[in-house]
C-alpha cells in the first residue's frame, strides 16, 4: 500500500500537452483495483498465517480482535493517506497562485439549425432561449 502513498492515479500528460491524461482511466483503475484486491488477500492470509504460527485456538478472544483492530487501522490509515495523495494532486494542480496549465479541454459545439438568433429583432427572444435550452441539455446528457 505505501507505493500508492506517494504515486497520484491521474497524472498530467507528457509532451506538448499537459493536460490530465485520461486515455488510460479505465485501465490504470482496473490495475489499481486488481492491486488493493491481491493486497487485501495477502493481508488476509498473513493474518492467518499469523493465527497458525501463534497458535490461536479460538479467534473470538480479545487479544486476537484487538491484533485485527490493529491491522485494520493499518489498512484505514493507509487508504486515508492514498485519498490523501490523489487530492493533494488535484489541489496542487489547480492552486491559482501557481498558475497551473488547464487539467481539462472542453469544446461547445453549436449547430445552426438548433440555436437561433436574429439581431434584428424580427425572430422570438423565445427561438434563441429554446435552441440554447436544447444544446445545454445535450451537453448535461
Amino acid at each position: 500500500m505505501s507505493t500508492w502513498q506517494d504515486v497520484p492515479l491521474y497524472k498530467r500528460s507528457e509532451g506538448k500537452s499537459t493536460l490530465l491524461y485520461l486515455d488510460d482511466k479505465e485501465q490504470r483503475l482496473n490495475n489499481r483495483y486488481k492491486e488493493v484486491d491481491e493486497t487485501g488477500k495477502k493481508i488476509h492470509g498473513l493474518l492467518k498465517e499469523n493465527g497458525e504460527l501463534l497458535r490461536v485456538e479460538n479467534y473470538d478472544t480479545d487479544a486476537w480482535r484487538n491484533y485485527v483492530d490493529y491491522v485494520d487501522q493499518m489498512v484505514s490509515e493507509g487508504f486515508r493517506k492514498i485519498i490523501h495523495c490523489n487530492l493533494v494532486f488535484f489541489l496542487r494542480e489547480t492552486d491559482p497562485a501557481q498558475s497551473p496549465d488547464p487539467l481539462f479541454e472542453s469544446q461547445l459545439q453549436l449547430q445552426v439549425k438548433i440555436l437561433r438568433f436574429d439581431i434584428r429583432g424580427k425572430k422570438k427572444t423565445r427561438d434563441l432561449f429554446l435552441g440554447t435550452k436544447y444544446v445545454i441539455q445535450s451537453i448535461d446528457g
